[in-house]
């Protein structure tokens, strides 16, 4: 099955898309005039008039004799009439030609006709038909995706385009990607007449290397806090989250991160690059392409990824190269403003670049998880955690052989009442 894939800026996605899907036809529909027909070796060609759109080599059609008959000009010969499918297409400002296969056929000189070309239908007739929309994935799944409309209802036999609007953001980078599902049924039986699929990619890197910056790998869902590791989790020396169990045998699941989004203590032959967000958005520049402009103006760049956006922070990219100084990047230009037509937008109007120093610790935050039903609360223990890390990020607690899940939250918001599971 052939699946389409569309490209967009996040800046295009983030302010909504409009996604169509194929033509859907009830019945015959009629595209263009024929005005032209001849037959070599078994080979028909057709000259075309006024098509509505372009045809595609491969897509079936139907040759009919017209419906307005001209009585100077002779109707097309009954030897080409049927459903074919071409082998070579030309279309340009609705002229066209079209050529097919036709088996034991006679040669026929080419002259002049009237005649209609048809689109096959692709649907049964139905007197309602329900069309959804629905998310079959996105990566990441972070992501923030919404449909509108995800459904709707259309009746009647003419011909019509399943639309809909798709809004993507990104929480952890501006790159993603989404798979887009259109099923249409019979309203009236629930039977499926037809399904499409198609791809979005939301980028602004494509013409230089770029990494998708997801929040959880797929390798390894969780770090696990246990009486193994004492219920502690650290990394490079620093504490990422520590439990307080309610006994020996509780342990405690929290997603693993991307260790790129972690704190480091120190990297050599690194710079940091601290993007302003305001003078991003009044630019529309994204953080992707001031990422691909660096790429594509130092090829001898090992390495280059974000660390989106941490507790609200300015957003971060982090470049590794033994030759790049921090100031060798300030008439780096970017991008244009407006685009296109308008003036040079250079690095330093949007970010700066520094020397790469380590992360400072953070204070973390403490949250009492809980579990409520009939009026009784279990004490399920306490959590300490980095709260740049494992803010509102999913928490599974296995207690006494019952396993409950929510997401970490601040102290001020109260206990953390879980969910059984």
């Amino acid at each position: 099955m052939f699946i389409q894939s569309l490209s967009y800026s996040p800046l295009e996605a983030s302010y909504g898309i409009k996604l169509s899907f194929n033509d859907i036809n009830p019945a015959d529909k009629k595209i263009a005039d024929i005005i032209s027909a001849s037959r070599s070796n078994r080979i028909s060609n057709i000259g075309l008039s006024s098509a509505a759109r372009p045809i595609a080599s491969g897509e079936s059609f139907k040759i009919k004799s017209s419906t307005i008959p001209n009585s100077t000009v002779p109707a097309i010969d009954n030897s080409f009439l049927g459903t074919f499918k071409p082998s070579t297409v030309t279309y340009t400002n609705g002229q066209g030609s079209l050529t097919f296969y036709q088996e034991s056929a006679s040669d026929i000189n080419t002259i002049s006709v009237v005649g209609d070309l048809y689109s096959i239908a692709n649907i049964k007739p139905r007197e309602f038909y329900l069309v959804q929309f629905s998310i079959e994935s996105i990566v990441p799944e972070s992501a923030q995706i919404t449909l509108s409309p995800s459904s709707y209802v259309i009746g009647g036999a003419e011909s019509f385009s399943p639309v809909t609007v798709v809004q993507i953001k990104s929480l952890y980078s501006k790159t993603s990607k989404a798979l887009i599902k259109m099923l249409i049924k019979d309203i009236n039986t629930n039977t499926v007449l037809k399904t499409e699929y198609t791809q979005l990619i939301v980028s602004d890197s494509s013409a230089a290397p770029c990494e998708i910056i997801s929040q959880d790998p797929v390798d390894q869902s969780y770090i696990y806090l246990d009486i193994d590791n004492n219920w502690k989790y650290d990394y490079q020396g620093y504490r990422l989250a520590e439990f307080i169990p309610p006994n020996e045998d509780t342990v405690v699941k929290l997603t693993k991160k991307n260790v790129r989004l972690l704190p480091n203590r120190l990297d050599s032959n690194r710079i940091k690059i601290v993007i302003d967000p305001i003078k991003t958005a009044n630019y529309n520049i994204s953080i992707d392409q001031i990422r691909s402009a660096i790429l594509s103006q130092y090829a001898t760049i090992q390495n280059s990824f974000a660390l989106a956006n941490l507790g609200n922070k300015s957003y971060d990219i982090v470049v590794s190269d033994v030759l790049l100084k921090p100031e060798d990047l300030n008439n780096l230009v970017i991008a244009k403003y407006p685009p296109v037509t308008g003036l040079d937008i250079k690095f330093s109007e949007v970010a700066k670049s520094e020397p790469y120093a380590p992360d400072i610790a953070g204070i973390p935050e403490v949250n009492l998880l809980r579990y409520y039903n009939d009026n009784n609360i279990t004490y399920l223990g306490e959590i300490h955690f980095d709260n740049t890390i494992y803010l509102d990020s999913p928490v599974v607690v296995d207690y006494n052989g019952v396993s409950f899940s929510g997401n970490l939250q601040t102290a001020t918001q109260g206990p953390n009442y879980l969910t059984e599971i």
